[in-house]
């Protein structure tokens, strides 16, 4: 049952993951016909490096989000001890959420480091366009792992 909801729900996040690449590829070609100066020449690399690292990270974030999704309380056991089993499936979601987000973040930097001492004349066009596309997938993000908890 787990492994269901895992696949249901990370086929439909790659979906949506997929086609919000997609909107972002389209406005980086709008851009680099009329705003050409904004982006950065690495900008199709950052768009596919986030691409991945969201895929990869929100596979971790989920598989605690499936456990916690298909939990079904025992019969026969007492309040106490489904309010645990139920605590104990939250605590392994936020555990896995804060490594997942912890390794993203530090993928994020080494990134911005290795960047900037690369190529130090395009790091302020290449800094604009990290902090405008972390901030599209992390409320990207967000909005899809909050979506389950409101049904």
């Amino acid at each position: 049952m787990k492994t269901k909801i895992f696949r249901d729900l990370y086929s439909k996040y790659l979906k949506r993951l997929f086609l919000l690449t997609i909107f972002i590829l389209a406005l980086f070609v709008l851009c680099s016909h009329c705003w050409p100066f904004l982006l950065s020449p690495f900008c199709i690399y950052l768009i596919i490096f986030f691409l991945v690292v969201m895929a990869a990270t929100h596979a971790i974030v989920l598989q605690a989000d499936a456990e916690r999704l298909s939990y079904v309380s025992e019969e026969g056991a007492d309040a106490e001890t489904q309010r645990k089993a139920i605590m104990d499936t939250e605590k392994k979601f936020i555990r896995r959420y804060l490594i997942a987000t912890t390794i993203k973040l530090m993928l994020f930097l080494v990134l911005l480091v290795a960047y900037a001492f690369t190529n130090r004349d395009d790091i302020l066009r290449f800094g604009l366009n990290f902090i405008v596309l972390y901030l599209i997938y992390s409320i990207f993000e967000v909005l899809i792992l909050k979506k389950p908890l409101l049904k």
